[in-house]
């Protein structure tokens, strides 16, 4: 799953701060234009959000006339997905080749960030 880059840095913003507590869009954009200095139009937020719901990486609720939102998706979980679906990707589109070039990338790979994502692995 990819995100744009205002869906990375919405995401980015609610893993850091409101991962366990509901938000609407309002508050989003606040904080948004607020961290980002970009003068985003409420509206564009609204749009993003609503992507990200249709992702699945949030949940929303009806509280009154308005939404309200929360994390759905972990940062962890969504790597994970993400991770899978690249390499599925990759190995669909290319088949063994892309694979045989992962292998060979990972003997590169720093031992100790190997042995961390092994351990995260499992």
């Amino acid at each position: 799953m990819k995100l744009g880059e205002l869906e990375k840095t919405i995401m980015t913003h609610l893993w850091e701060h409101r991962s366990r507590e509901p938000f609407t869009v309002r508050d989003v954009t606040q904080e948004i234009r607020s961290r980002t200095k970009r003068p985003y139009a409420y509206n564009t937020i609204l749009t993003v959000i609503t992507h990200l719901y249709e992702k699945k990486l949030l949940a929303r609720s009806l509280a009154g006339k308005t939404f309200s939102y929360r994390v759905k998706v972990s940062k962890d979980e969504f790597l994970t997905r993400a991770s899978k679906m690249l390499v599925a990707g990759l190995q669909k589109d290319y088949g063994s080749l892309a694979l045989s070039h992962f292998v060979d990338t990972l003997a590169e790979i720093d031992p100790a960030l190997l042995a961390r994502a092994r351990k995260k692995a499992s």
